[in-house]
């Protein structure tokens, strides 16, 4: 009786301690597919806002060279049918090499004197656009961008606007840039959840098209109002899909889900990317830690059941890295990942042709000593000074519009790049390295100055010219009026007729 009572009581005991320990390990597991879960959202957020931002960069770095083309101010000076038709030339190669919905140019009043689209139906030409803040901000002499639902296409886009200066600095009009979001629209659709919102809380994209231009959280009556007047985001009141402002870590409900924000601040002006990330997993994870505490009571029934949810939570984080791998693929630009030492732990297809690597000739290696040692010149390019190095090593973040990276043959080419360090807890663990080849860019813009170049030239030629003719003719006036005043000294009929106004310039 008393060994079947030590029994029992060791085996209430054995319960007891295996309870306590499978309540804390359910707790720890919990918080762990917490962590992953907003880790996951932070990483997908950061990708699609770097997506996000480059492509909006590449706008605006367009619209400011073809501010300064040589096509451009003529148009706004003289207003001459000439010189529009070559403004019109130049926003259509911009347009199409941009693969933008539309190029204009605006004169200071914001009225459009030149536009990529001048042949549609809906042509912007001779409509005015000075209610619009991208003319407004541009007109000031600051380059603006804006997203807005269009006034006559009503189509989303991203509008970037450069002011138009003469050599002195003043404004002579605004060129825009505008770009349809609908392929990005698209783009959105392969997460759950997943917004483009303005600061306000206006879904401007988004992965569900039916919350489009809805507002992600309540808007006070004023600002609500505001909006509609200024016709940014069309003129109907914006419907609530939550019941709060989403904030970064935070959890919300919607549909009858719960969901963890995942919040990135794009820019300066306060858009961001917002996505909602299920919580499923946290619950996996506390079932896995109930069923491996039951486990030790019920073995077999359990040991079936740690088998089931340890399969679940491999094909969650299996599709969790494929969606990693897919967008990394998908992506047109390339991207590679340091760690805190420099040493490259993944790279993107697009990267590797740019290079002309294998990935595993990359993996492991140090990135400034394979892709980025020297300089245009071929001088060395010490890592000390690399903006590369900086965000692996200090959390700086930094943006080269031109350097150059080296492929395997021993090239170079000329690349615009993103560094983004990725911290966590205060600590950097390494960085983001995206990058575009500018190259074509590059050449055109070589191109566009060489051609200004020439005309210049042939300005100078002109005027030489009309210089030497002019001086001519007033010699042979000067000898008329020579004669004419012999043949009245000697009385006769002057034999030359002089324009009055060269008479008039005599006296």
């Amino acid at each position: 009786m008393n060994k079947r009572h030590y029994f029992y009581s060791l085996l209430i005991i054995l319960l007891l301690i295996v309870a306590v320990i499978g309540w804390f390990a359910t707790d720890y597991l919990g918080n762990q597919a917490r962590q992953e879960i907003i880790s996951e959202g932070r990483a997908s957020a950061l990708t699609i806002s770097i997506y996000v931002y480059s492509t909006f960069t590449t706008i605006e770095g367009a619209v400011k060279s073809l501010s300064g083309s040589p096509w451009i101010a003529p148009a706004l000076l003289s207003k001459k049918n000439q010189d529009i038709v070559h403004a019109n030339s130049a926003l259509d190669r911009y347009n199409s090499a941009l693969n933008a919905s539309v190029s204009y140019l605006m004169d200071a009043n914001g009225m459009t004197v030149a536009s990529s689209n001048r042949k549609d139906p809906d042509s912007f030409v001779g409509k005015s656009y000075r209610f619009r803040p991208y003319f407004q901000e541009a007109a000031k002499g600051q380059p603006y961008y804006y997203f807005a639902l269009g006034i006559t296409s009503q189509k989303r886009g991203f509008y970037a606007s450069y002011p138009v200066q003469n050599p002195l600095g003043k404004v002579l009009g605004v060129v825009t840039m505008k770009k349809d979001l609908d392929d990005m629209g698209i783009f959105f659709r392969k997460y759950p959840f997943c917004f483009l919102i303005s600061p306000e809380g206006i879904i401007f994209l988004s992965s569900k098209p039916e919350m489009v231009l809805k507002s992600l959280w309540p808007l006070d009556k004023t600002a609500e109002q505001k909006l509609i007047t200024s016709r940014q985001f069309g003129n109907k009141r914006f419907e609530a899909v939550t019941k709060k402002e989403l904030t970064d870590g935070t959890e919300v409900t919607l549909e009858g889900k719960d969901y963890f924000v995942s919040r990135k601040v794009i820019g300066s002006d306060g858009w961001s990317i917002v996505m909602l990330n299920p919580t499923d997993r946290i619950l996996i994870y506390k079932l896995t830690g109930i069923l491996a505490t039951i486990f030790v009571c019920f073995l077999i029934v359990i040991f079936s059941g740690i088998l089931y949810l340890t399969d679940r939570s491999q094909e969650a984080i299996r599709q969790s890295e494929e969606s990693k791998r897919l967008l990394l693929n998908a992506a047109g630009e390339g991207i590679f990942g340091v760690d805190a030492t420099g040493r490259v732990t993944f790279i993107n297809p697009a990267a590797l042709r740019m290079l002309g690597f294998a990935e595993e000739e990359m993996l492991g290696q140090s990135a400034h000593a394979l892709i980025h040692h020297s300089h245009e010149d071929g001088s060395h390019y010490p890592v000390e000074d690399c903006p590369m190095y900086a965000s692996y090593t200090k959390a700086a973040e930094n943006h080269m519009a031109d350097e150059v990276l080296w492929r395997k043959d021993g090239s170079d080419f000329h690349v615009e790049y993103f560094s983004t360090p990725i911290t966590k807890d205060g600590k950097v663990l390494g960085a983001v390295v995206t990058f575009r080849d500018i190259t074509k860019r590059k050449k055109a813009e070589e191109k566009l100055s060489k051609q200004a170049e020439e005309l210049r030239v042939q300005n100078e030629e002109m005027i030489r010219f009309n210089r030497v003719a002019v001086g001519r003719e007033m010699q042979m006036i000067e000898l008329k009026r020579e004669i004419n005043d012999l043949c009245i000294k000697l009385g006769e009929t002057p034999r030359h007729r002089i324009p009055e106004a060269m008479e008039e310039d005599k006296t």
